[in-house]
């Protein structure tokens, strides 16, 4: 399971919400970007774990674009 968070941070995205008052200070966004990231890789954790010692059938798709020696694949009953 693959998860991706990013920390918004003002002035790149060129979005309307760049010009808005009262903007969250970037040390309570990065606390908060860290505890939202601990939750998710714990319950990623959590949800992995039930398959350690189990065999699974999957579908290789092929090799991944961003490194060679992982394949990806998808599970065979979604």
């Amino acid at each position: 399971m693959n998860k991706y968070l990013c920390l918004y941070i003002q002035g790149e995205c060129g979005t309307p919400a760049d010009k808005m008052e009262n903007q969250i200070p970037e040390d309570i966004k990065h606390e908060r970007f860290d505890r939202l990231k601990a939750l998710v890789e714990s319950q990623v954790e959590e949800n992995n774990a039930k398959y350690i010692g189990t065999r699974q059938k999957i579908i290789v798709e092929g090799k991944s674009k961003t490194n060679e020696n992982i394949l990806t694949r998808k599970d065979r009953d979604k």
